[in-house]
């Protein structure tokens, strides 16, 4: 554990962040931006929230090749310096470990000069449309909603919504889409908390020629499970698979 230790904080507090490897680096995500490219399903979800979340929480998370070419050595270690702040590091032990080992984390972080973790503008969610033209086989659906921020008090209440509109195999969505009605292979729900706003979302994958019903089914079930709510047998069962 002390050499562990050792090696963590040194790459920590003293990473070179030569010019080199920013050259390599860089490589291997401009790779991973076209491979990403590559991935309908993927750019629908993001298209979807860089136009729900304008601004810093709607850009691309890989970034773009614009601005990973500007990025050099200094800049990261300058960025690390700025938002790696001391209010903002958690370490985190565990396992067989002795007091000596914490004492000897908290000496070494506990060295940090104190100083003001960057601000951002707060963020919420705006209704958005989006289209974008591709020769794929399917069409790629995602169909957003205001959703919980990451610690809001109803988190957990969404989790199980979730799961039993399109978190299953028995869940509504697929039920009704793909084992009834044969208009998709895959169509799932999913949520995105953020620190202070959040997204909810349905997600489908659908030949053209059945692009309409699927919208339709998706709406139908959508308001019957707003007016109706869910039966007692869909609850207990979204509650166990989550714990």
């Amino acid at each position: 554990l002390p050499l562990a230790i050792h090696v963590l904080c040194e790459m920590f507090f003293d990473s070179n962040f030569a010019e080199s490897d920013v050259i390599s680096e860089r490589g291997v995500i401009l790779d991973e931006i076209d491979m990403y490219e590559d991935t309908p399903e993927d750019v629908a979800g993001e298209r979807l929230v860089s136009g729900c979340f304008p601004g810093a929480l709607g850009r691309p998370v890989l970034g773009r090749a614009a601005s990973l070419n500007k990025q050099t050595g200094e800049g990261l270690r300058a960025f690390k310096d700025a938002h790696y702040a001391p209010e903002r590091i958690v370490v985190a032990v565990s396992g067989s470990f002795a007091d000596e080992d914490i004492a000897r984390l908290a000496e070494r972080f506990g060295a940090m000069p104190a100083s003001a973790a960057p601000r951002f503008a707060k963020c919420a969610y705006a209704p958005h449309f989006t289209l974008r033209k591709k020769a794929t086989e399917q069409n790629q659906l995602v169909l957003g909603f205001p959703g919980p921020c990451i610690n809001g008090d109803d988190r957990f209440a969404m989790q199980l919504f979730s799961g039993i509109l399109g978190g299953n195999a028995s869940s509504r969505l697929l039920q009704s889409l793909r084992e009834k009605n044969g208009l998709c292979y895959s169509i799932y729900t999913y949520t995105a908390p953020f620190e202070d706003t959040g997204l909810f979302a349905v997600a489908a994958a659908t030949g053209k020629e059945a692009e309409d019903k699927a919208l339709r089914l998706i709406s139908e079930e959508l308001r019957r499970i707003r007016d109706e709510g869910v039966t007692a047998e869909e609850f207990d069962r979204s509650r166990r698979q989550i714990i």
